[in-house]
């Protein structure tokens, strides 16, 4: 559907390709597809597919995709609040006031009904996401609603600098139109700058999947607008600002990386891990750390470090890989707890891997 936006838009086949082109080598778009199978890798079709249909004004279908990207998670009911007031903008008031209503409407029935029926709390599952508006989910709302504590939790040195990777890659041309930033930009980069979570605001794994078809629109109608502005150089001015998106892209993409020779080859630590995993025995209880859950059938008798750490028969960690969902710090402390507590015989210890059984 991206090719067929950018055709509609701006009505040339190599500027099509190009934003196509740039989309697939995404580094935002290869981290989600590289991680895992989330149904958030659906976000980019559903809605480009609807600000397909929007631009065509085949409304019926529009608020078909619209409801199918609702149904992915609940954090698609804030960015589609805000592509109805676009929409509004855009002066087609009854087919923004319904997209408006309907996600007003998900999140209630979602929130109100949903939720509660499926768990015991009646506090959101993920609200520790965003801890840094308080310790529970009312301090969190309220917080939400205090201009100078987003402030305080958006603009820090930590995430400064992937807000501006976010746009770079972009030429900031998302920006560069107050109603496509604040209407279109600001509620899906709200969602990932307001959290606490390392994986969100560094918009890395899935996380990106949702924002990423919104900048590709706002990229597609500002380059409109140029071009209605600058009419004589129209073409030129967008041919070269779509270049540049590609070759940025392609720059910052991992490509190079995936089709490098090192990433044919099997860790130094390889063999360390799997003598250690060789020594777990099938089914038994274990928790350990994400990177090395792969290696262990799905259920309910594997976890990752640090939950069900009190309940497993084995633990096993990796010092020196990816301690998500845990800082480097709190994985440590973790495993120096480990040692301590006299529950636990190391069983081995290797390259950064350490396998311990309870006693």
């Amino acid at each position: 559907p991206l090719y067929l936006l950018t055709l509609k838009l701006l009505e040339n086949n190599i500027a099509a390709l190009l934003i196509s082109l740039s989309f697939v080598i995404s580094r935002i778009v290869s981290y989600g597809l590289s991680y895992d199978v989330h149904p958030e890798s659906w976000y980019p079709f559903f809605f480009l597919s609807a600000f397909l249909m929007f631009e065509e004004e085949k409304y019926s279908l529009y608020f078909v995709f619209l409801l199918l990207a609702m149904l992915i998670k609940e954090d698609s009911y804030i960015v589609s609040i805000g592509l109805g007031f676009y929409i509004l903008y855009r002066k087609k008031y009854r087919i923004g006031f319904i997209t408006i209503f309907l996600s007003a409407a998900m999140i209630l029935f979602t929130f109100g009904i949903v939720f509660p029926a499926l768990k015991e709390s009646n506090s959101y599952m993920m609200i520790h996401y965003w801890s840094d508006y308080g310790s529970t989910q009312g301090e969190v709302i309220l917080n939400m609603l205090n201009p100078l504590k987003h402030f305080e939790v958006i603009f820090t040195k930590v995430k400064i600098p992937s807000i501006f990777n976010l746009l770079s890659v972009f030429s900031f041309m998302p920006v560069i139109h107050w109603a496509t930033l604040l209407f279109l930009v600001v509620p899906g980069s709200m969602i990932l700058f307001t959290s606490g979570e390392p994986t969100m605001y560094n918009i890395l794994v899935y996380h990106g999947f949702l924002i990423i078809p919104f900048m590709f629109y706002s990229v597609l109608i500002n380059l409109k607008f140029l071009m209605n502005k600058f009419i004589t150089r129209s073409k030129l001015i967008m041919l070269v600002i779509v270049a540049l998106i590609f070759l940025v892209n392609l720059g910052n993409s991992r490509l190079f990386k995936q089709i490098s020779e090192n990433e044919f080859r099997l860790d130094s630590r390889y063999d360390a891990a799997l003598q250690q995993i060789s020594m777990i025995p099938q089914n038994a209880l274990v928790s350990v750390q994400v990177d090395l859950a792969s290696h262990f059938t799905p259920g309910e008798n594997r976890s990752i470090i640090p939950r069900k750490s009190d309940k497993t028969e084995y633990l096993m960690f990796d010092l020196e890989g990816n301690p998500y969902p845990l800082s480097r710090e709190d994985n440590l402390k973790l495993f120096d707890e480990t040692i301590g507590n006299g529950k636990w015989n190391k069983l081995f210890e290797d390259k950064g891997f350490v396998l311990f059984k309870k006693k």
